[in-house]
């Protein structure tokens, strides 16, 4: 998926060559792969954010040749734009005119429901929250590097598994906060599906009743793409 503000820039000044010539910084913040750019003289200067999903063994694998094809998804689909972002299931990538480093933005998010519906949705959506509560307390935790998966036993049988990453310019407390924003979208747009992911500007939530890590399985190659103005 990728969103647009609104534009006054002639011409974005990032580009995936940039991004992939300081890949060797990927693995100098707590191994999650992130890359943080700059350029542009006074007004006109544009911020950039890369962020790969994961452990470092899928870094390795999708996550070096996403990037590239991830910027040049996104200057594709919203061009000249002061502010946009694309999520693609092994990285991130964004670039503004604003410095968001350090915050998260709640207005901008992207939902993506598992087609099928649960059994007992009621059960289901219930236990959510004990679930989220016990993995924003330990997202808060600056241990955990701004990743942390939770599950819980569901009536009948069944696991209910959840899990939430931050983008890492974001400190633990901003982190917690921005998954805690995330996780309301759950109830308002996810029922009666047994797995939903949320996507905000620097976190990401999800949940199934099957077991997943971050990134999705190395089968998946989709990039989600929306836009608002």
């Amino acid at each position: 998926m990728s969103w647009a503000g609104a534009t006054h820039l002639v011409e974005p000044r990032i580009d995936g060559s940039k991004l992939v010539e300081q890949h060797h910084l990927f693995y100098g913040f707590s191994g999650w792969g992130i890359v943080v750019v700059s350029s542009g003289p006074g007004n006109n200067t544009v911020y950039g954010l890369a962020q790969c999903w994961g452990v470092p063994d899928i870094i390795k694998q999708r996550c070096y040749p996403g990037i590239q094809g991830a910027v040049q998804k996104l200057l594709k689909s919203c061009p000249r734009s002061t502010d946009a972002q694309i999520w693609c299931d092994y990285c991130s990538v964004r670039y503004s005119l604003d410095n968001f480093f350090g915050a998260f933005d709640a207005s901008k998010y992207a939902l993506v429901k598992n087609m099928a519906n649960y059994k007992d949705p009621k059960s289901l959506f219930s236990n959510l929250g004990p679930l989220f509560e016990n993995i924003i307390r330990k997202i808060a935790d600056p241990a955990y590097s701004g990743i942390a998966r939770a599950q819980i036993d569901l009536p009948g049988g069944d696991t209910l598994y959840g899990g939430a990453q931050c983008t890492a310019d974001l400190r633990p407390p901003e982190c917690s906060r921005c998954v805690d924003a995330a996780i309301k979208n759950f109830d308002n747009f996810c029922k009666p599906r047994q797995g939903c992911r949320v996507y905000l500007s620097s976190c990401l939530a999800r949940h199934e009743v099957f077991n997943f890590s971050f990134p999705l399985t190395l089968g998946s190659r989709k990039s989600m793409m929306i836009s608002s103005l």
